[in-house]
């Protein structure tokens, strides 16, 4: 479906390395846009872009963010690269589900024209296995460990919506490469300096996405108002070895060093290791099914053009 130019959309988490980017790109389709957050300080006005005050822990909200909105994407939540302290990890889970709680509430309160929800959530839905690929079909029994868990609670906080009708996406986003933000800022300088090197096996499996193709993704996902979970991954996963050695040659550098062994990644990250240690090898298969075409399907063609910027 496509959108007129006063299409209007409100986004929960706008700040963050996804939500700058499509800012960028909905104000250059000519959207209008709201976007929540947590500090005052950090709302602005303008006729493209107006800003509201929230507080989803607390469950405040400015109902006037809803004003006029035709969808709503929410990408709050605590950042799960952070050591995983008892208390980082109860941030980790109420954000995201509070934010959803407190957005359901404002919309059974407040008359609104909201079409569709898009959710953020992410490939740690699935359990680890190096020798199975999952797409949307699968569905996980019993979540294993902390992240699946968390992730499994932020997908089912979104079926409140169905009782409004709805239609609602849970974007499952794999490891996201950018020069702005995310594991890549993070890698090429130790690749530059030569101290790069694979973690743990090597042998998991990473499951990525070039930032371009994450925010082409959610445009086609608004416009095909495609509903339910929908893999936010490239569709050639690539092992983390492969992936150290891409991004030095990327950089025309050579990994020199041995693979940091799991023990030292768990002594020093504690539990927060298993997003490294652990991957899954997920497929894009409902986007693919439904013609959405990759610009950079290859991790080798995104780090290409990654380095070019």
């Amino acid at each position: 479906m496509e959108q007129s130019k006063q299409f209007k959309i409100l986004i929960a988490g706008a700040t963050g390395l996804i939500g700058h980017a499509l800012l960028k790109n909905f104000i250059k389709r000519g959207f209008k846009i709201n976007f929540l957050t947590t500090s005052t300080s950090k709302i602005i006005s303008s006729p493209e872009i107006q800003g509201f005050y929230w507080n989803p822990m607390e469950g405040k909200i400015d109902r006037l963010a809803l004003d006029e909105v035709d969808a709503i994407i929410n990408l709050a939540g605590s950042p799960i690269n952070q050591r995983w302290t008892d208390k980082a990890k109860q941030n980790i889970y109420n954000s995201r589900i509070s934010s959803n709680e407190t957005l359901f509430e404002c919309l059974s309160e407040v008359p609104n024209q909201v079409k569709h929800l898009i959710c953020a959530s992410a490939i740690g839905i699935y359990p680890t296995d190096n020798d199975v690929s999952f797409d949307e079909s699968f569905e996980t029994e019993e979540p294993s460990g902390f992240l699946q868990s968390v992730v499994a609670e932020w997908e089912a906080s979104t079926r409140i919506f169905a009782s409004m009708d709805i239609p609602t996406s849970r974007v499952r986003i794999g490891l996201v490469l950018s020069n702005d933000g995310g594991v890549l800022k993070k890698l090429k300088p130790l690749a530059r300096w030569g101290i790069l090197s694979s973690m743990g096996s090597g042998n998991q499996w990473q499951s990525w996405i070039h930032i371009n193709d994450l925010v082409r993704l959610f445009d086609f996902v608004l416009d095909k108002q495609i509903s339910g979970g929908v893999n936010a991954v490239a569709p050639e996963p690539v092992t983390n070895q492969y992936m150290i050695h891409a991004i030095a040659r990327s950089m025309g550098r050579k990994v020199l060093l041995p693979a940091v062994p799991g023990f030292i990644l768990k002594t020093v990250l504690g539990d927060m290791s298993e997003i490294i240690l652990n991957g899954q090898k997920v497929e894009p298969k409902l986007l693919l099914n439904r013609g959405f075409e990759f610009k950079y399907p290859t991790i080798d063609e995104a780090l290409d053009d990654l380095a070019k910027i």
